[in-house]
């Protein structure tokens, strides 16, 4: 019985950053929507070869049954999810495959297994931040499926909520940030409150100092979140997310704008409609944006 997941995320996440203080129920939460979004992973790589975004071999032994019979389950309420999921999951990964042998920061790691999916050189070095029991957990995951995480490989702590992204990294001696890096936020910016998500965003700045280096983050358009003509198709999507206890809470009207105040400049922003082909107006207020530092 997973009923409790309904709760909001913010109610229960409270001292997460602390493993020892971590309520059980958000663990849970965490760990159920983790192995949901590996399940969406596992969905696309089943699809005939020619016609999925990318390979992910391990994403079904990830997600693992419970998260298998949740993302089956989720697609029938929420159809548009999968999709989603696997649009944003190649357009992080068409970016970071630019960053092999550099430097490549997940923000919001998960379950994710994103260095094998790639097969990104030994060379290169992933700095994977998240609360301390999901990377606790997905490394275990990982040494399970006989994947372990090698030396250039750093974990780091972190609750969004409370701590800021750079002075973090920027403390870490395996961190340079005068080398080409690539900070990828993926699933994240829409499930804070407005002002924390371009707080988020604004703590980013400091790991981009080379020229080449970029930020990548996904995020919702405004009407997802208003009043609009297809408020029946995004309701039902928006009612799925509530039910697993992850509303969304933000969207970002003008995300050239935000950079902007975040001192980066867009370089690109790309729609997921473009990548799943298809015409559902919630694929086209689901974005996808490439920032450097201005």
């Amino acid at each position: 019985d997973i009923t409790y997941v309904a709760l909001d995320s913010y109610a229960l996440r409270r001292g997460a950053g602390d493993a020892a203080k971590m309520n059980p129920l958000y663990d849970y939460k965490r760990t159920t929507s983790a192995r949901l979004v590996a399940g969406l992973r596992a969905l696309e790589h089943d699809k005939p070869e020619g016609k999925r975004l990318f390979d992910d071999g391990l994403a079904r032994n990830v997600a693992r049954k419970h998260g298998m019979l949740m993302a089956e389950r989720f697609t029938l309420v929420a159809p548009e999810a999968q999709p989603m999921v696997a649009a944003r999951t190649a357009a992080a990964d068409a970016l970071a495959r630019q960053f092999a042998g550099r430097q490549i920061v997940s923000i919001g790691a998960g379950l994710d297994t994103r260095t094998q999916r790639l097969g990104l050189s030994a060379d290169t070095r992933t700095f994977n931040l998240d609360l301390p029991k999901t990377l606790e957990r997905r490394r275990e995951e990982l040494a399970r499926l006989g994947q372990p995480l090698g030396p250039n490989a750093v974990d780091v702590p972190i609750d969004l909520i409370e701590q800021d992204v750079a002075p973090l990294l920027l403390a870490l001696p395996g961190f340079d940030p005068s080398a080409p890096t690539a900070v990828i936020w993926d699933g994240g910016s829409m499930y804070f409150k407005s002002d924390r998500a371009a707080a988020i965003i604004a703590s980013i700045g400091p790991l981009l100092a080379h020229p080449d280096s970029r930020f990548w983050l996904d995020y919702i358009a405004p009407e997802v979140l208003a009043n609009t003509p297809y408020r029946r198709e995004i309701d039902t999507f928006l009612t799925a997310t509530r039910t697993l206890g992850e509303p969304f809470f933000n969207a970002f009207g003008d995300i050239a704008s935000t950079l902007r105040d975040a001192g980066m400049s867009l370089v690109e922003e790309t729609r997921a409609a473009a990548l799943v082909g298809s015409s559902d107006p919630l694929y086209d207020l689901y974005r996808f944006a490439i920032a450097r530092k201005a």
